[in-house]
């Protein structure tokens, strides 16, 4: 998860209240090796969500 983290700060109706960190990744579907080019620019993005709502 080294490509970034979305904070979540506050919501709204049920989500009130709600503070957490999405930190994710960013998986080049492309790449065949380093320093070659993509063959295409599809990315996978998976995130893992930590959330609570006081």
């Amino acid at each position: 998860m080294d490509c970034g983290t979305h904070i979540i700060i506050g919501g709204t109706g049920k989500y009130k209240g709600i503070t957490g960190t999405e930190p994710f990744a960013c998986i080049f579907a492309g790449a065949t090796a380093v320093g070659e080019p993509f063959e295409d620019y599809r990315v996978d993005i998976p995130h893992n969500t930590t959330w609570e709502i006081k």
